[in-house]
């Protein structure tokens, strides 16, 4: 190879060696990945891998040969980025076996020498020392080293079921090797776990030091052992910078993450997403696997000796803290030596306070208590009193006066509200019911009324009680009483907020979300920017309060043309998170949900369950998760599944289970659970279970008949949705098309789907023209505000427009609008969901109408049969409307139509309940996948 290309670009050569690194088939494909993005880079990399394959080809095999006149090789142990490593043994009468490394690459001899001479220096009980050096005939350099025999330190650790402190101890004795090598003047470069043996007597040792970096080397030339793995390589060595100490320090980090989790960091960085910008903690990508694969969470702890939840506690704090340091991404943040690490590794392993935590007294005081619990225990009882009994004296005298006077207010305070809320008690009292039953929501009505009548609670506490009787009517499902209630603690706390800034701020939050709720979302909108500079301004180290607020503002922005703006409030309320540390709980859990959102709004499913795994991730990390939250963040997970990816099966195998739990929690009246109904006939709709979801439907309406209050406006557009969809699934064109011109509201989010469907009722009506007007007016609104990446709205708008030039015998032009709708299917939800097949079935429809070709109704057949195992059974109405097509093409072609008895099962059926009319002039394709 030409040592300039890696001189001139130290990029395409570390990806180079992670390319070597892979087995053919997976590195050709990876490859190809890279191709779509740099073709250039792509052809690079074939060419230095075709090199080094061909000097790999000249050289052969080199078991038998005799390496440096001494070294006889018996066999191949390995092949990596740098070259070939083998197995030798002395040729003479010394009995000693050796690991002999060959090196890609030439090197003059003199360079070889010198280089030999100073890794001779490397003589350290962890350090694989280097035997002899030299230079084969061909200019390759070879390396013999001490030969180890052992395991990589992740599998030996995990084989030994070794426990986090045992394997942190162990790391640092790497980490003292390490800066052995270091004050020799010696990088190594390529620290990862396969270059760190655990030997058959437990002692780590390292190797491959043979092909460091020397740090007296001024020039890059100075050295042709350019080494590193780009999966364990630091950001600078990534970005083609000259590699330091620290770089070795980020690469003990990276392995200690792997020794503490089980996880691989390059591994946990591609499972948090592309939302993620730093490494993952430890604790968080254990959550995250616990959603992928708990299996396989489980196996990592028992390796460790403890159980699951115990591994992600233990993975938090000082751990943490160390790793993070570590593996800082700027270098001068990172321990300032591999010593320092080591140190702080012995001291975490013993329970001491570690260098990488800010170090206050109220920390190093816990790490005492935790280290001498039982001593701690014995004086707590003796010493205690005495400290809290001299410190009052000490202060009494000088606040005694005030003390008094805040004691007093403080009693005045908590006598009122005890008798308020004694009062409040007794309405419940059967004497004061005439033997009725109050319910929660009924007591706090009376409790809210009695807040307005008791002149002897001061203003805080009246607005505070308004903000708690809000919040529990939020979550009764109460909106009205909620809205009002919240109403009234903002209007008596807003004076105040100066004094009670956080009193202030919780009565935005509650009164934000009952405006969302009521669907009054530019109220929230001045309501957040009216309170975000007290947020600002309050002492808040965990952000809450700004992003709690940008998220309400956010979410309020959510419309078709405020999408842009929603997702920046989104993203600064996750920053302000972020920077905060802030990894679990309902509020961080809020925003990823929200951003999740917005990407499902944009039909963008891949990141919409990105945001969605994170969301996962913060609440299984959390002991305090809301069981509501929970339940809200599969409900969205499977309509992802359902609406996006065209994969109603899983969406069903998710809410059928999922419905009964909404029940429980909020009863069925409750909107969250109507939301959960509505989703899951959605999705019985989708897979042709028609009268499932029209059960759900008139158990609805019951529901909602029962109702006081108004429904939230996104319950009742998604319930709009679902009575068009079942209409006109059973073919009900004139219902459908009442539904939707009533209830249509332009402003709404996602309102170009009920357009769609619309559309689609006016073509199911027989009114063609109208239905190409409104189709075309929604596909034009659609690429105006989400650009033209492919989604199943744009797909199932090309079908519609299809099957309307179908209808008007433009043949060519309906084959182009189904060409588009199935690109639009296939890379949005794939070859074997039920939309992309409906479609392509409409294609072949309209090629056998222009070609005539009777060959094309077996194609036809086949995508029947396809869409048979798409839908998993044979009795579904998209199946039968497709016979009758089949039936429909033959005809059209002069053919054997379908057997008589088989056409008239189809069409009773379908008149039951699907209605794909006889006349042949209102024949619309398969309408029942609505």
């Amino acid at each position: 190879m030409e040592q300039s290309v890696l001189a001139r670009d130290r990029h395409a050569y570390s990806l180079f060696r992670g390319l070597l690194e892979l087995a053919p088939a997976e590195r050709e494909a990876r490859i190809g990945e890279l191709a779509r993005d740099d073709p250039k880079l792509a052809a690079t990399m074939r060419a230095m891998i075709a090199d080094a394959e061909s000097e790999g080809d000249d050289e052969d095999d080199a078991t038998g040969r005799l390496i440096g006149g001494r070294f006889r090789v018996l066999r191949r142990l390995g092949t990596g980025g740098m070259g070939e490593v083998y197995l030798a043994e002395r040729a003479d009468d010394v009995q000693q076996q050796v690991a002999v490394k060959l090196v890609r690459g030439a090197l003059p001899a003199a360079r070889a020498r010198r280089e030999r001479q100073i890794l001779g220096r490397l003589n350290h009980p962890h350090i694989a020392s280097l035997i002899d050096a030299g230079v084969m005939a061909n200019g390759r350099p070879w390396f013999a080293m001490d030969y180890v025999e052992g395991e990589s330190v992740v599998v030996a650790c995990d084989r030994l079921a070794l426990g986090l402190q045992a394997r942190a101890r162990l790391l640092a004795q790497v980490a003292r090797a390490v800066q052995f090598a270091h004050k020799n003047l010696i990088l190594h470069r390529d620290l990862k776990p396969s270059n760190i043996l655990v030997d058959t007597e437990g002692a780590p040792r390292l190797l491959d030091f043979g092909i460091a970096k020397f740090l007296d080397a001024t020039d890059v030339q100075e050295t042709q052992t350019f080494a590193m793995t780009p999966a364990y390589a630091s950001p600078e060595q990534l970005r083609g910078e000259t590699a330091t100490t620290a770089s070795d320090i980020h690469q003990l980090g990276l392995v200690l993450y792997e020794l503490a989790c089980g996880i691989p960091a390059h591994k946990a960085r591609e499972a948090a997403g592309r939302g993620a910008v730093a490494l993952p903690r430890p604790d968080h990508a254990l959550a995250a696997l616990v959603l992928r694969d708990r299996a396989e969470a489980e196996r990592i702890a028992r390796h460790r000796g403890l159980s699951l939840d115990k591994l992600r506690k233990a993975s938090k704090g000082d751990l943490a803290r160390v790793i993070a340091k570590a593996t800082a991404d700027e270098p001068h943040e990172r321990y300032d030596t591999a010593q320092a690490l080591a140190d702080d590794l012995e001291r975490w392993a013993a329970g001491l306070p570690v260098a990488a935590h800010r170090g206050s007294f109220a920390y190093r005081l816990r790490k005492l208590v935790r280290r001498h619990a039982i001593a701690v225990a014995a004086i707590v009882s003796l010493g205690l009193g005495l400290i809290a009994a001299t410190l009052v004296a000490v202060d009494r005298a000088r606040t005694e006066h005030r003390q008094r006077e805040q004691t007093e207010q403080q009693r005045q305070r908590a006598e009122t509200l005890l008798g308020f809320l004694r009062d409040v008690f007794r309405e419940a009292d059967p004497n004061s019911t005439d033997g009725a039953t109050l319910d929660a929501s009924e007591l706090l009505r009376r409790a809210g009324a009695k807040l307005g009548q008791n002149g002897e609670l001061d203003a805080p506490v009246q607005g505070v009680l308004s903000t708690e009787i809000a919040s529990v009517f939020a979550s009764l499902g109460r909106r009205a009483d909620a809205l009002a209630a919240a109403e009234r603690a903002e209007r008596e706390l807003r004076p105040l907020q100066s004094q009670h800034p956080i009193d202030y701020l919780r009565s935005v939050e509650i009164l934000s979300n009952a405006l969302r709720e009521a669907g009054r979302s530019q109220e929230i909108v001045d309501l957040v920017d009216r309170t975000l500079p007290l947020a600002t301004a309050t002492f808040d180290p965990s952000r809450r309060w700004r992003g709690v607020l940008l998220f309400y503002r956010g979410d309020a922005k959510m419309v078709p043309d405020g999408l842009d703006a929603a997702e920046a409030d989104l993203r600064a309320s996750l920053a302000d998170y972020r920077e905060a540390s802030v990894s679990e709980g309902q509020d961080l859990a809020a925003t990823l949900n929200g951003l999740a959102h917005i990407a499902y709004l944009k039909m963008d499913a891949r990141q919409s369950l990105d945001w969605l795994r994170q969301q996962q991730a913060a609440v299984a990390s959390d002991p305090h998760a809301d069981k509501l939250d929970a339940l809200m963040l599969q409900k969205s997970i499977a309509q992802v599944h359902s609406a996006l990816l065209g994969d109603a099966k899983t969406a069903i195998g998710i809410l059928e289970p999922l419905v009964g739990r909404f029940d429980a929690l909020l009863g069925k009246s409750h909107d969250r659970s109507i939301d959960a109904r509505l989703a899951l006939a959605m999705a019985y709709l989708s897979n042709g279970d028609g009268s499932k979801a029209d059960e759900i439907i008139k158990a609805l309406d019951v529901f909602v008949d029962a109702r006081t209050d108004f429904l939230n406006p996104i319950t009742r557009q998604s319930l709009l949705q679902v009575r068009a969809r079942l209409a006109l699934f059973e073919g009900d064109a004139k219902q459908a098309l009442k539904l939707l011109q009533e209830g249509i509201r332009p402003s709404e989010p996602k309102v170009q789907s009920l357009q769609w469907l619309l559309g689609e009722a006016l073509l199911q009506d027989g009114q063609v023209a109208a239905a190409q007007a409104q189709l075309q007016q929604t596909l034009a609104e659609v690429s105006a505000k989400y650009g033209e990446a492919a989604d199943p709205l744009r797909a199932n708008l090309a079908d519609s427009l299809g099957r309307c030039r179908l209808l008007q015998g433009d043949y060519d032009g309906a084959e182009t609008y189904f060409d588009e709708a199935v690109a639009q299917y296939l890379a949005s939800q794939g070859a074997d969901a039920p939309g992309t097949l409906r479609s392509e079935i409409h294609r072949l429809w309209a090629r056998a109408l222009v070609t005539r070709e009777r060959s094309l109704l077996n194609a036809l057949q086949v995508k029947r049969d396809d869409l048979v195992r798409a839908l998993g059974s044979a009795g579904k109405l998209q199946v039968r409307q497709v016979d009758l097509l089949i039936d429909h093409a033959n005809r059209e072609l002069a053919g054997p139509a379908v057997e008589v008895g088989a056409r008239e099962r189809a069409e009773i059926q379908l008149d039951a309940s699907a209605g794909v009319t006889r006349n042949r002039h209102h024949y619309s394709g398969l309408t029942s996948f609505y």
